[in-house]
This record gives structure tokens, C-alpha cells and sequence, in this order.
């Protein structure tokens, strides 16, 4: 389960969680990723603020990463790959929030880029849609699909990770 609160600067949000959860894992503060453990259980829950991954450098790790709380859910969408992944729960008035159409890809049994441009930039994007293989039978879709030149940056990608992070 992962959350992502808005509107709180980092430490605030850390400070909060501290005190409800106890020992929090700050995964970086640059990520604006706090790792809450549930009582009782080895389970955590990522609690995250929304940011902005902007292209700075080759491969997985080339991102500047901007931690901007007072980003609205589409742009904090707007940096996921596909747009199944780009949907999330509005816990406060428990409405789906699907800014680029996920649950119709979903029903569609359709795997699309947010963006076919951006998707590309990080190699392991590819993998991680690769790996999941088409659920159920479902396709890449034409219009949003991934550059080609994504195969590359997918084989750099795949010689320093594992697979524990492609799904």
C-alpha cells in the first residue's frame, strides 16, 4: 500500500509520522519517501509526498527529483509510466482519481504510456512492463506506445539491477 499526502512539507509530514507510527524509515527525504511499519507485522506502508522527476542525467538514476506537496494529483500522476499506474483513491471522499483514463485502459485490458515521449527515460520502465508480461492478454496500446530506443536503455537498465524492482 503506498500513500501520498499533499500539502505538507517533508518535515512536517515526518514529524507526524514519527509520532503516530514511531520509528519511521526516511528512504530520502530527497524522494519525499517515508517507510511506516505496521504494528505487529514485517509489512510497511510507503507514505509520500507528490514531486517531479525531471531527466538530468542517462540511465535510471539521471532524475532530479523536486518534492512539491502542493501538487495536484494529475501532476503528481503526470511522472508515473502507465496510466493504470497513475490512479489512486481519494481517501477523504473515497472517489477514484484517474487523470489519464487508467480504469478504461484497465477494462480495455490495455497497457499505455502517459506519456510515449517521457516513458523511455527510465530504462527500467520498459523491464517493469516486460517483466508484468500483458495481464490477461493485454496489449501495449498503439497510441501511447513506448519509443523503440526504449530496448536499449533497457538492456543498460537490466546490467545493474535485479529483479526484485521490475514489478
Amino acid at each position: 500500500l503506498d500513500l501520498e499526502v499533499y500539502g505538507l512539507a517533508p518535515n512536517k509530514l515526518e514529524r507526524l509520522l514519527n509520532r503516530s507510527a514511531g520509528t519511521v524509515d526516511t528512504t530520502g527525504p530527497e524522494f519525499g519517501v517515508f517507510k511506516v511499519p505496521v504494528p505487529g507485522t514485517v509489512v510497511t506502508i510507503d507514505v509520500s509526498l507528490p514531486r517531479r522527476e525531471l531527466k538530468s542525467g542517462p540511465g535510471h538514476k539521471g532524475f532530479l527529483i523536486e518534492v512539491e506537496p502542493g501538487l495536484s494529483p494529475r501532476e503528481a500522476a503526470s511522472r508515473r509510466d502507465l496510466t493504470v499506474n497513475a490512479m489512486s483513491l481519494d481517501f477523504l471522499t473515497a472517489e477514484l482519481v484517474d487523470p489519464f483514463d487508467g480504469m478504461r485502459d484497465l477494462r480495455r485490458r490495455r497497457l499505455r504510456a502517459i506519456d510515449p515521449v517521457r516513458f523511455p527515460e527510465d530504462p527500467l520502465r520498459v523491464l517493469r512492463v516486460a517483466s508484468a508480461g500483458p495481464p490477461g492478454g493485454a496489449v501495449v496500446a498503439r497510441r501511447g506506445r513506448p519509443r523503440a530506443e526504449s530496448a536499449a536503455s533497457a538492456q543498460q537498465a537490466g546490467r545493474v539491477r535485479d529483479g526484485r524492482e521490475l514489478v
